[in-house]
């Protein structure tokens, strides 16, 4: 497997709150974690920083080889709990950080199975010869109106409401997490990002731009379209390839 990271501030912010992490865990194993933070001119740096950091000390102390997949689950879930904690208690120790939070998209990919936890709407994308499919579902007020019929699809792309999340690390004691399953297929690739990513392009625009690149090559071009749809947002991407 091949993987490739990038994070960029984007046209607009003035600072990048959006963090990311990725590695090797052995011949077979592989990594990754993509987090977008909130909170204020700082908080959201400090969210997804610390977020990355418990997540990534969780990760390499835990893992080992021949785990299964109830065993892998349970390493990823509580390894988003575990940074939710740790958001929330730094937080509640600096009145400034109040409120802050994170999103968060983790995954651990053994023996060509994708396994991966969200919490927030960054997304995962698993892009094959044939379509991409979104895995995750956004945790967002957009996406419940998307449910329950109040928007389409076109409308909830430009929607003003499109930030709002409705789950994130560090915001609550405690955090709900989501967890996906699914087989790693010759020839595919799977792509975590931010939503300065997601919210830029259309599926159908992801397909046609990554078909024949190499996790490198999607990486980077998908930072460069961001970017050029008006980098309204921190971009983040990486991309894992088999």
């Amino acid at each position: 497997m091949q993987f490739a990271g990038q994070t960029d501030i984007g046209l607009v912010r003035k600072t990048n709150q959006d963090a990311y992490n990725a590695g090797a865990l052995s011949e077979n194993a592989v990594w990754a974690v993509v987090c977008d933070g909130m909170g204020g001119a700082n908080g959201g740096n400090i969210a997804s920083e610390t977020a990355i950091d418990a997540i990534t000390k969780d990760v390499l102390e835990g893992y080992r080889e021949g785990m299964d997949s109830q065993e892998i689950k349970e390493l990823l879930a509580s390894a988003l709990e575990d940074a939710n904690e740790r958001v929330y208690e730094k937080a509640k120790q600096d009145p400034a950080l109040e409120g802050m939070g994170t999103t968060a998209v983790l995954t651990l990919i053994q023996n060509n199975v994708i396994h991966l936890v969200n919490v927030g709407d960054s997304r995962a994308y698993l892009l094959t010869r044939e379509n991409v499919t979104q895995i995750t579902r956004d945790h967002s007020i957009v996406q419940e109106m998307l449910e329950s019929g109040e928007i389409t699809e076109e409308q909830a792309r430009n929607h003003p409401r499109k930030n709002i999340i409705t789950r994130a690390l560090g915001v609550d004691d405690t955090v709900v997490v989501d967890y996906f399953e699914i087989p790693f297929e010759e020839h595919a690739k799977l792509l975590l990002c931010s939503d300065g990513f997601s919210g830029s392009l259309t599926p159908e625009r992801i397909y046609h731009f990554s078909r024949g690149l190499t996790a490198e090559r999607i990486t980077q071009r998908a930072i460069e379209l961001a970017k050029e749809a008006g980098g309204n947002d921190n971009i983040t991407v990486i991309t894992i390839s088999r």
